[in-house]
């Protein structure tokens, strides 16, 4: 639901950055194709720099050269993990920068269900695997995004998603979708 709803909202003169995550598998199973402008990092880096590159894409978008798209918005889609690894790009409007509208999108399953797809997980000790690959964490996201001045949603139905996806009145927000650590999938109601 989260990738279907995010998706749906991201139009022709937005743009989409994805994280290493398992969210960017999930959306690449389920959009369908649609002339949008997609980034993500993607090699060694891993999830090194994810916001700093959704920021670098939307400032681009909206102060760079007369080929890009200064309309519309840049959203990240970004797993809980990848977005408390790189926090610290939150920083932005020091110094009088003007900082870029951006709407960050928190897939919150507690942290590194990715590491269930591979192969690994069908073979080893269930308690070993969960001790070694898995890097659960409880994070406060609403604190992380007050505390570099960020605005902040939590969405918990479908129609808050979609409320917060559409919502044009905060320039940069963090926007906490919980989902469920078993299944990976959105923990919320279908409202």
């Amino acid at each position: 639901m989260l990738v279907d709803a995010l998706w749906r909202h991201t139009w022709p003169h937005d743009r989409l950055v994805v994280a290493a995550s398992r969210l960017i598998r999930d959306l690449d199973s389920r959009a369908p194709g649609k002339r949008l402008r997609v980034h993500a990092n993607r090699g060694l880096a891993g999830i090194d720099g994810t916001i700093a590159t959704a920021l670098g894409v939307a400032d681009a978008s909206q102060h760079g050269d007369e080929l890009s798209s200064r309309a519309g918005m840049t959203r990240l889609l970004v797993g809980d993990l990848a977005f408390v690894h790189d926090a610290s790009s939150l920083l932005v409007m020091q110094g009088g920068e003007d900082a870029p509208r951006l709407q960050i999108v928190v897939g919150n399953d507690g942290g590194g269900t990715i590491f269930d797809g591979l192969e690994v997980a069908d073979t080893a000790d269930a308690t070993a695997f969960e001790r070694v690959m898995r890097t659960g964490r409880e994070v406060n996201i609403e604190a992380i995004a007050d505390a570099f001045g960020w605005g902040y949603r939590r969405a918990t139905t479908r129609s808050q998603l979609e409320e917060a996806l559409t919502d044009q009145t905060s320039p940069r927000i963090v926007i906490e979708v919980p989902l469920d650590a078993e299944q990976g999938e959105t923990d919320v109601d279908t409202e």
